[in-house]
C-alpha cells in the first residue's frame, strides 16, 4: 500500500516520534499482534484515519497520543488487546470514540478467559524450532495455503520469542490482576486456533463489553478491504 501524503507512524520499541504528519482529524492508534509488525494490515485502506501502529512489547509501551484530533479510535489484536490496557493504565488518555478488541483478552495467560498456561508457555520454549513456528501460523492465518503467504514482516525469532518471555513475566507479576477493560467492543472469531473463542466469549460477556462473531481464524484480517469496514462492523448502516 502507497502511504504517501497520509499520516502513518509504525511504532516500535520505544522509538517513538514526537510529532504526526498529519492527513486527517481521525486518529486510529492500533496495537499489532505479539510477534509482528506493520505488515499483517498494511492491505488496509485508511479512509480519513491517521494511523499509528504499536508492535513489539518487549518492555511496556510508553508514548503520548498527540493532542488535536477531532476523534481517537483504539483496535487492537491478540496480545496486543493486554498491551492496549497496560498502556492506557494510568496514562490520562482522552476518550476513544471506539474501541474494539480483535481476538484477544485482558487476561492473556489463563484457563479459563485466556491462553492456556500450558500452551503460552510451551509456545515460548518451542519457538526456536521452525516445525513449531510453521505450525504455528497455520493456526494463526487458518490454513497451510494461507500460512505461506501471510504477511510476517521482518521480526527475527529471538526478537519474538523476548517479546513473549517479557510479556509471560508482566502478565504473571500482576498476580492474576488484569488491566482495566478499555474496550467497547470486541470481536471474536469463531475459527480461532490461538485464543479459544470460548474463552473470549466468557471474559468479554463477565465485563458487559459487547462482542461479534466473525467466521474467521485468528488473523480475521483478510475479511476486510479498509479499516472503516473492519470498525464499522455490526453497526446500522
Amino acid at each position: 500500500m502507497d502511504f504517501a501524503g497520509i499520516g502513518v507512524v509504525f511504532l516500535h520499541m520505544g522509538h517513538f516520534p514526537e510529532t504526526i504528519e498529519r492527513g486527517s482529524d481521525r486518529l486510529l492508534v492500533f496495537f499489532t499482534g505479539w510477534g509482528m509488525d506493520w505488515h499483517a494490515t498494511c492491505h488496509l485502506s485508511l479512509d480519513g484515519f491517521d494511523l499509528v501502529v504499536l508492535y513489539d512489547y518487549t518492555h511496556p509501551v510508553q508514548w503520548s497520543l498527540p493532542c488535536g484530533y477531532s476523534e481517537y479510535h483504539l483496535a487492537a489484536w491478540s496480545l496486543g488487546v493486554w498491551a492496549a490496557a497496560e498502556w492506557c493504565m494510568g496514562s490520562g488518555l482522552p476518550g476513544f470514540t471506539s474501541a474494539t478488541a480483535i481476538n484477544g483478552t485482558l487476561s492473556p495467560i489463563d484457563q479459563e478467559c485466556g491462553i492456556p498456561p500450558k500452551v503460552f508457555d510451551g509456545t515460548i520454549a518451542n519457538w526456536g524450532d521452525a516445525n513449531a513456528r510453521r505450525h504455528f501460523m497455520m493456526r494463526l492465518a487458518g490454513s497451510r495455503q494461507s500460512a505461506e503467504s501471510y504477511p510476517l514482516g521482518d521480526r527475527s525469532p529471538e526478537s519474538q520469542q523476548a517479546e513473549l518471555r517479557s510479556i509471560a513475566d508482566r502478565v504473571r507479576s500482576a498476580q492474576g490482576v488484569a488491566p482495566a477493560n478499555v474496550f467497547t467492543r470486541a470481536l471474536v472469531s469463531t475459527r480461532d486456533r490461538i485464543f479459544p473463542p470460548q474463552s473470549q466469549r466468557a471474559h468479554w460477556s463477565a465485563l458487559g463489553t459487547p462482542l461479534l462473531e466473525l467466521d474467521a481464524p485468528h488473523s480475521p484480517f483478510e475479511l476486510f478491504t479498509s479499516w472503516n469496514e473492519l470498525l464499522s462492523l455490526g453497526e446500522p448502516n
